[in-house]
C-alpha cells in the first residue's frame, strides 16, 4: 500500500496519475472485478432509478465515471447526463454510444458547464489532500446540488492515499456554503452518502457534527447487523450440517438393516444353488467316466494304427506331404507378368486423383504379395509411384516399400495388395513427364521372400554396424514373438515401424517419466511458490465419444498436480445419452469443469468455439475428447508461463496411446520451426495458447474441420513474435490411435489433408508470400513451392577441384546440361591439378562463356579456395558445390534459389544421396559426435518414417557444404568461410551457425535432389598430419561453439546425440525445474 500510495502523492501531472487505473486495477482494486458484467450494470440502473425518483433531474455530471455505468444508465432512462474520468483506459472501456458524452478530465481542471446535479461516488480518497480541495472548489462551483460519498475507513486499498472521516468533508463543503440535506436519504448509495446543497450561508458547525455522528452511527449499526447476519447465517449452517449428519446416520442404520436382510435372503439363496449344483456335479461326473471308458477305447485302435507296419512304411510320404504344404504357403515361384498402364479420366474425377490404371491382361487381379518393376524413360529420371486400389469405388492407398534400384536403373516395390481388390492404380509425383515410366511388370511372390526382401532392406543400411545389426534382428524376433509373422510384415512395411523402438520406449518411459512421491511434492511446493498461477482453459469439444475414452480424457484433467485449470467441454449434440449422464456427474463433481450441450451439430470448429466461450482463463489448452494429458503437464506449462511471462505460445511433446493404454511412437519435436510449420502441423499436442490472441484472431473457423488446429496456429503466427514461442520437450500429450483415428493412419481421413493445405494458403495468401501448396511425396504432409522473380537472379557455383577429371566432367555436365537454371556461372577452381587430360578440359570447358577456371596455387585449404573464388563471382547467389555432385534432378537449382531468394533464409541445404540411393545428407545436427552430424544417414532412397522428416522442408542449424546455396551479400556480410581455423572440416557447420547468429534460418528442402560422391577426390583422412589437423578443428569448434553445440534448436534433447538416426537417448538433456 505504501508504495502505490506514495505514487498517488508524488504524481508529477494528470497522466501519470490516470495512468494508474489501469487494466490490473479494475481487475483487482475493486473488490469485484470491474468490468462490464450483470453486478455492475444492476448496481448502477439501480443508483440511477432511486436519483430520478427522488431528485428530477434534467442534466447531470458523474464526476469520476470509470467505466460511465452511471452515465449509460440514466441515458437509458432519459435523463442528459455525461462523465469525466482521469483514467483514459478507464474511458476507452465505455458503451461505444456514450463516447460523445464523456471525456478523460481531472477534477483538478474547471468545470466548463452547469448542472442540475453532479454525482461524485468515492472519487476524493485517490487524491492527495491538495487536490481533492481543488476538486470540491471546481465541483461547487458547477452545480447547486451534489450527490457525495467518500469511505471513511478504507485504508487498505492501495490508491486511497486521502481517507478522511466524515466530518471533514463536511466542513470542506460548508466553506462553499454548501450544506448536508438532513431531510434526503442517501443510504441507497452507501451509508455514508451525503446530498449536498447551496446555502445562503454555510451550515453551523454544530449542524455538521451532529450529522457526521448520524453517519458515524449509520455505518456501525450497518457493520453490526452484518456481523449478526453473519453468525446467524453460521449457525444455521451448523444446524443444517447436524441435521445433515443425523439423517444420514439414521439412514445408515436403514440400510444396515436392509443389508442384512438381503445377506439372509442371500444365504438362503445360495444354499439352493449348492443343492442344485451338486446334483449337476453327480452327473457330470458319471458323463466323465462314460467318455473315459469310449477315450481308452479310441486310443487302444489307434495304438493298433500307429504300430501297424503300413503306417510305419507310409511315414516318410506323409511327412514329405506335410513340407509341401508349408512351403507352398510361404513359397510362390511366380514369373514376371507384363502391365499395361493407361490413363483413367472416371477415376480422376470421382476421387480427383490424377493416375493411371494397370492391366494385366490376365483374368483375376493379382493379390497378396507383390514385387511391381519398371523402369524410366529418361535417364536419371526417379519418379515415385503411389499404388492405389480400387475397392467398393474408392482408391485406397495400398503401403509399399522402395527396393533398391538396379544396375539398369529398373525400380522396384515390395507390396501387398487387397484381396477384394478390384483394379490397380499407380500416381506419379515428381516428374514432369506424362507417363515417365515404361517396362511395368509384377511378380507374385510368396511370405518367405517378402519377409526376406523387407528384412534385408531394414537390416541392410546397419550391416557395417555389428551392434546395430545385431539389434534390429533382436527386435524383429521380440515382435515375431509378440505379433507373429503378421505384426512382422506390418513393421518392414511401415504401418508399425515403432514397434522396433516400442520396447527401448517402454523402457526409456520407466526410466524418465515415471514421478516418484518426491518428485510429486517438489512439484506442490513449487507451485505453491509461483508469483504468477495462470488459469488454464482446457476446451474440449465432445461427440459421440466411446463412454472408457472420454472418462479416461476427463480424470486426465481432472487429476493434474497443477490445479488452477478448468476444463471446458461442449458437446455437439452427440446421440449416445450416455454422454450427456457422464459429462452432467463430472461437471456436478468439480466446478471446474464446465459443460454446454449444443442443440445442433455444427462439427469442430462450431463446438470448440462453444467450449471457446465457456473459458475465463488467460491460456487456453486444446484436448481432443479420447486423448490424455500427463498428469504434470498443466503444471510444465504454468512453470513454462512464469519463467517466460510474455508467452504466446507454447507447445509439447507427444506420442499415440492405443486402446489398451499402450503408449509409442513418440513425437520429440524441435523449437519452432517457421518452414516445417509448412509441411505439417508441428505444434498439434499439446498447444497452449495466449487466450486475448485467439479471442483476437476470431476463434476456431468452419470449413477448416479436421485441421480447424492447424488454421488456428498459423493465424495465430501471425499476431505474435517468434520469441514468444516456447516448446516443452516434454511427452505431454498421449493421442489416442483407433480405428477411424488419424493418429493411426493419415489416410483414414482425408478431408483435414485438403483442408490442411487450404489453411495453408490462405496464411501464406495473408503474408503477401507468392507460392503454391502441394502434396508431399508420401501423400501425408505438404509441400510450398515458392514463386520464381521472372527474371532469374544470377547463381555463381564455385567448385574447387584437383584433377579427378571423371567426376568432375559429370558433375559440370549436370550444371550445364541437366539443370533448368539460364542464368548461372561456374568458377571451377584448379588447385594444383597435374593431370594433362585435367589441364585440357579446362581449356576446352572455358569456351562456353558460363564456365571460368581460377588457379589456386596454395596447397589444399578449402574455405580459403571458395572465399577466393567469390571474390571473383558475379552472381547475385553463391553456390558452393563439391566436385563430387552429380545432378540427377534438373529443378534443383531453381528449388534452392527460390528459398535463398527469401528475405529471412541465410543458407540453403539439399538431399543428397550416395551412389547406391541411401541417405547421404538430409540437415545436420549440432552435438553429434562432438560437433556435427548429419542426419538419416544411410536412409533408403523414399524411405519417409521418422514423421516424414526426409520429405518436408525445414529449418536445420546447419547443412553441408557439398551444396550449398546463399546470397553473395550475407556470405560476405559474415566475412565467408573461416580459412584460418578451419582449412577443411566443419567450416560449413561454422558458416551457418554465423548466419544464424545474423537472424537468419538455414533452410534444407528434400526436394532438390543430388548424388554425392563423397571426398571421392580428396583420398583419405587417416594420415598423421591429417588426423592432427582434425583433431585441431574439433577442437576449436568446442572451444568457439560450446553453448551451441550442447543445445541445437533443431534437435530435441531426448535425441541422442550418438548418431543422427533420431534414437532415443538414455537420458535427456533436461533440468527438470522441480529439481533445479
Amino acid at each position: 500500500m505504501a508504495n502505490k500510495t506514495r505514487k498517488n502523492n508524488n504524481v508529477k501531472n494528470v497522466s501519470e496519475l490516470g495512468s494508474l487505473y489501469d487494466d490490473e486495477y479494475y481487475r483487482t482494486g475493486c473488490g469485484i472485478p470491474y468490468e462490464r458484467n450483470e453486478h455492475w450494470i444492476q448496481f448502477f440502473g439501480s443508483i440511477a432509478d432511486e436519483i430520478i425518483r427522488s431528485l428530477r433531474p434534467q442534466k447531470v455530471l458523474d464526476a469520476g465515471c470509470a467505466w460511465a455505468f452511471l452515465v449509460e444508465s440514466l441515458w437509458d432512462r432519459g435523463v442528459e447526463s455525461w462523465g469525466i474520468d482521469i483514467s483514459p483506459y478507464a474511458i476507452s472501456k465505455i458503451r461505444p454510444d456514450m463516447e460523445n458524452y464523456c471525456k478523460v478530465s481531472s477534477l483538478t481542471d474547471p468545470i466548463e458547464d452547469r448542472y442540475d446535479l453532479i454525482t461524485c461516488i468515492e472519487v476524493l480518497e485517490h487524491m492527495p489532500e491538495k487536490q481533492a480541495r481543488d476538486a470540491i472548489k471546481n465541483l461547487t462551483s458547477a452545480s447547486n446540488t451534489i450527490l457525495f460519498s467518500s469511505t471513511p475507513k478504507d485504508f487498505d486499498e492501495p490508491t486511497h492515499c486521502n481517507v478522511k472521516p466524515t466530518i471533514y468533508w463536511l466542513k470542506l463543503f460548508a466553506e462553499y456554503n454548501f450544506s448536508p440535506d438532513l431531510t434526503y436519504d442517501a443510504s441507497f448509495l452507501t451509508k455514508h452518502a451525503i446530498l449536498f446543497k447551496k446555502a445562503s450561508s454555510p451550515p453551523s458547525e454544530e449542524t455538521l457534527i451532529l450529522f457526521s455522528e448520524k453517519i458515524r452511527h449509520a455505518i456501525e449499526v450497518e457493520e453490526k447487523t452484518n456481523n449478526l447476519e453473519t453468525l446467524n447465517k453460521k449457525l444455521r449452517q451448523q444446524e443444517g450440517e447436524w441435521n445433515t449428519k443425523i439423517t444420514n446416520k439414521n439412514q445408515e442404520l436403514i440400510n444396515k438393516s436392509e443389508e442384512i436382510e438381503e445377506h439372509k435372503a442371500r444365504v438362503v439363496k445360495r444354499d439352493t444353488i449348492i443343492s442344485e449344483l451338486e446334483i449337476k456335479l453327480h452327473k457330470i461326473n458319471n458323463d466323465v467316466h462314460s467318455l473315459q471308458l469310449a477315450l481308452l477305447q479310441k486310443t487302444n485302435q489307434l495304438n493298433a494304427v500307429y504300430s501297424s507296419t503300413s503306417w510305419k512304411i507310409t511315414a516318410a510320404l506323409r511327412q514329405i506331404r506335410k513340407v509341401l504344404k508349408w512351403l507352398k504357403s510361404f513359397i510362390l515361384w511366380g514369373k514376371f507378368i507384363s502391365l499395361n498402364i493407361e490413363a483413367s479420366k472416371q477415376i480422376q474425377e470421382i476421387n480427383d486423383i490424377e493416375c493411371f490404371e494397370l492391366k494385366t491382361g490376365l483374368k483375376n487381379m493379382p493379390a497378396g504379395w507383390v514385387i511391381i518393376k519398371y523402369k524410366a524413360r529418361r535417364k536419371k529420371d526417379i519418379p515415385r509411384l503411389v499404388i492405389y486400389s480400387l475397392i467398393e469405388g474408392k482408391l485406397i492407398r495400398q503401403p509399399s516399400v522402395p527396393l533398391e534400384i538396379n544396375k539398369d536403373q529398373t525400380f522396384q516395390r515390395i507390396l501387398r495388395l487387397s484381396e477384394n481388390s478390384n483394379q490397380l492404380f499407380i500416381e506419379i509425383i515428381n516428374s514432369l513427364d506424362p507417363i515417365p515410366i515404361t517396362d511395368i511388370y509384377y511378380r507374385e511372390i510368396g511370405k518367405l521372400e517378402a519377409l526376406f526382401r523387407l528384412s534385408w532392406k531394414k537390416i541392410k543400411p546397419s550391416i557395417t554396424n555389428p551392434r546395430n545389426c545385431v539389434r534390429l534382428v533382436l527386435q524383429g524376433v521380440k515382435i515375431f514373438r509378440k505379433y507373429g509373422l503378421t505384426g512382422v510384415k506390418r513393421s518392414l512395411l511401415g504401418e508399425q515401424n515403432t514397434d522396433f523402438h516400442e520396447d527401448h520406449y517402454y523402457n526409456w518411459i520407466e526410466r524418465n517419466e515415471k514421478l516418484s512421491e518426491s518428485d510429486i511434492i517438489n512439484i506442490h511446493k513449487r507451485i505453491d511458490a509461483m508469483s504468477h498461477k495462470p488459469i488454464i482453459s482446457v476446451l474440449m469439444p465432445v461427440y459421440n465419444t466411446p463412454i472408457n475414452f472420454l472418462k479416461a480424457a476427463i480424470n486426465s484433467v481432472s487429476n493434474q498436480l497443477y490445479p488452477h485449470w478448468e476444463l471446458c467441454i461442449a458437446d455437439d449434440a452427440s446421440t449416445d445419452p450416455d454422454i450427456r449422464n457422464i459429462l452432467n456427474e463430472f461437471q456436478s463433481k468439480d466446478s471446474r469443469i464446465k459443460v454446454i450441450f449444443r442443440k445442433n451439430n455444427g462439427h469442430i470448429s462450431a463446438a470448440s468455439n462453444s467450449a471457446l466461450e465457456l473459458a475465463k482463463g488467460d491460456f487456453i489448452a486444446l484436448l481432443d475428447h479420447d486423448d490424455e494429458l500427463a498428469i504434470h503437464a498443466l503444471y510444465l506449462i504454468a512453470e513454462k508461463i512464469n519463467q517466460n511471462p510474455d508467452a504466446d505460445l507454447i507447445y509439447t511433446d507427444e506420442d499415440k496411446i492405443n486402446p489398451e493404454g499402450k503408449r509409442y511412437a513418440p513425437y520429440f519435436k524441435t523449437n519452432f520451426n517457421s518452414d516445417l510449420i509448412l509441411s505439417q502441423n508441428m505444434i498439434n499436442h499439446l498447444g497452449v495458447y495466449r487466450r486475448k490472441i485467439i479471442d483476437k484472431i476470431g476463434g476456431f473457423r468452419s470449413g477448416f474441420e479436421g485441421s480447424q488446429d492447424y488454421d488456428l496456429v498459423l493465424r495465430v503466427l501471425e499476431q505474435i513474435e517468434i520469441n514468444n514461442i516456447h516448446p516443452l520437450p516434454y511427452i505431454l500429450y498421449h493421442w489416442r490411435a483407433i480405428p477411424g483415428s488419424v493418429a493411426l493412419n493419415k489416410d483414414e481421413k482425408s478431408y483435414p489433408h485438403e483442408r490442411a493445405q487450404k489453411a495453408i494458403k490462405e496464411h501464406l495468401s495473408r503474408q503477401g508470400i507468392k507460392a503454391e501448396v502441394e502434396e508431399s511425396p508420401s501423400g501425408v504432409y505438404h509441400r510450398v513451392r515458392y514463386a520464381l522473380p521472372n527474371e532469374l537472379p544470377k547463381v555463381t557455383l564455385v567448385i574447387p577441384t584437383r584433377d579427378k577429371l571423371s567426376l568432375l566432367r559429370v558433375c559440370v555436365d549436370g550444371l550445364l546440361n541437366n539443370t533448368d537454371y539460364s542464368n548461372l556461372e561456374i568458377i571451377i577452381v584448379n588447385n594444383q591439378s597435374i593431370d594433362p587430360d585435367t589441364i585440357n578440359y579446362f581449356r576446352e570447358i572455358q569456351k562456353n562463356s558460363k564456365v571460368r577456371v581460377l588457379d589456386y596455387e596454395k596447397p589444399f585449404n578449402y574455405s580459403a579456395i571458395n572465399n577466393y573464388a567469390v571474390k571473383h563471382a558475379t552472381g547475385s547467389l553463391i553456390g558452393l558445390i563439391n566436385n563430387d555432385i552429380e545432378v540427377i534432378q534438373p529443378s534443383w537449382l531453381k528449388e534452392m534459389v527460390s528459398h535463398a531468394l527469401r528475405p529471412q533464409v541465410g543458407v540453403v541445404g539439399a538431399m543428397l544421396y550416395y551412389p547406391n540411393n541411401t541417405i547421404q545428407h538430409a540437415g545436420v545436427a549440432l552435438g553429434i559426435g562432438g560437433v556435427a552430424g548429419h542426419l538419416h544417414l544411410n536412409k533408403l532412397r523414399g524411405d519417409y518414417s521418422d514423421f516424414g522428416r526426409t520429405e518436408l522442408i525445414q529449418n536445420y542449424s546447419a547443412v553441408t557444404g557439398a551444396c550449398m546455396i546463399m546470397r553473395t551479400e550475407i556470405y560476405n556480410e559474415v566475412k565467408g568461410l573461416d580459412s584460418e581455423n578451419l582449412s577443411v572440416a566443419f567450416n560449413d557447420i561454422d558458416i551457418c551457425i554465423r548466419i544464424r547468429e545474423c537472424g537468419y534460418s538455414i533452410v534444407w528442402t528434400p526436394y532438390a535432389e543430388m548424388l554425392h560422391h563423397e571426398s571421392a577426390s580428396r583420398g583419405s583422412d587417416q594420415t598423421s598430419d591429417k588426423i592432427a589437423r582434425f583433431t585441431r578443428e574439433v577442437k576449436y569448434m568446442q572451444e568457439k561453439w560450446n553453448d551451441k553445440l550442447e543445445k541445437d534448436p533443431y534437435y530435441n534433447p531426448n535425441f541422442s546425440l550418438k548418431d543422427g538416426y533420431y534414437s532415443i537417448g538414455n537420458r535427456p538433456r533436461i533440468i527438470k525445474p522441480w529439481l533445479n
